[in-house]
């Protein structure tokens, strides 16, 4: 069975919460929430371009500690752009997403392909019995309520000798540390209206990212920075791939202010 879903009938893994004033739980408004990220910034003008364009430089340093067909959990989907490149590896995929349009997209784009399942689920809502060689957080921690035990259930989901890919933008980047000089962000892990608008809760930085995997009981084998932007994503638009590339090398000088973190860890048991 590649999935289960277990809700208040079947122990959700966490509580639905008080039902308020608009007769709605914290589950329709996390849900509703999702809903509205999809709506908003995904398939938008900058999420297909700029940001896409930046996502691939990471996903590049990420995709060599992917094992030729491995058997993938992809949490979070959005347009299957690390899904190509997984599939390109020849890996097998279980997508789990909690945006329907994101689904129906995926469902759609993937039609006919065995190698690639999906699961419309919260993240927070999924369970599974079955251990993958590799398993996938795209920028998925920055949106939950309780991260840290969302990766020590995660830690039963990935085989003995696999890996768990997690990345997520980085608090001390340069455009973050430029917006607080300009007076547009509080502090470098204030929420802009880009993070408010795609439900990012919180943002880390080198060192809390580090201490979140670790304090979860995984050991990290490589924590690196891709692409150092000194500009938002829209006054980026227009930049070249060759430019884009350079930037990208920037961040192994600057690690500690490059745009977005990944980490390449194993559970601890592993």
């Amino acid at each position: 069975m590649p999935g289960r879903r277990r809700g208040r009938r079947h122990l959700w893994f966490f509580d639905e919460g008080t039902i308020g004033m608009d007769g709605k739980t914290s589950r329709d408004r996390r849900r509703e929430q999702v809903e509205r990220a999809a709506d908003g910034y995904y398939f938008s003008a900058q999420q297909q371009g700029i940001d896409n364009r930046c996502r691939e430089r990471l996903i590049r340093r990420c995709m060599p500690f992917v094992p030729p067909g491995a058997e993938v959990l992809e949490l979070g989907f959005i347009d299957g752009q690390w899904t190509d490149q997984f599939l390109a590896r020849d890996c097998r995929v279980q997508v789990v997403e909690g945006a329907e349009r994101n689904v129906a997209y995926g469902m759609e784009k993937y039609r006919g392909d065995a190698r690639v399942r999906f699961v419309a689920a919260l993240f927070e809502d999924y369970d599974t019995d079955v251990r993958h060689d590799v398993v996938h957080m795209g920028g998925v921690l920055k949106h939950l309520a309780e991260p840290r035990a969302f990766l020590v259930r995660a830690a039963r989901w990935v085989k003995p000798g696999g890996i768990l890919i997690a990345t997520t933008p980085n608090a001390r980047s340069v455009h973050r540390r430029l917006g607080v000089s300009m007076g547009l962000l509080d502090d470098i892990h204030g929420l802009s209206d880009t993070d408010r608008a795609v439900a990012n809760l919180r943002h880390y930085d080198r060192d809390g990212f580090r201490a979140l995997l670790e304090g979860a009981g995984y050991h990290v084998v490589a924590l690196g920075a891709a692409m150092v932007k000194f500009l938002s994503s829209q006054q980026m638009t227009d930049y070249s791939d060759a430019l884009l590339d350079a930037l990208d090398r920037l961040a192994d000088d600057m690690p500690d202010m490059g745009w977005y973190l990944y980490a390449i860890c194993r559970p601890a048991d592993g």
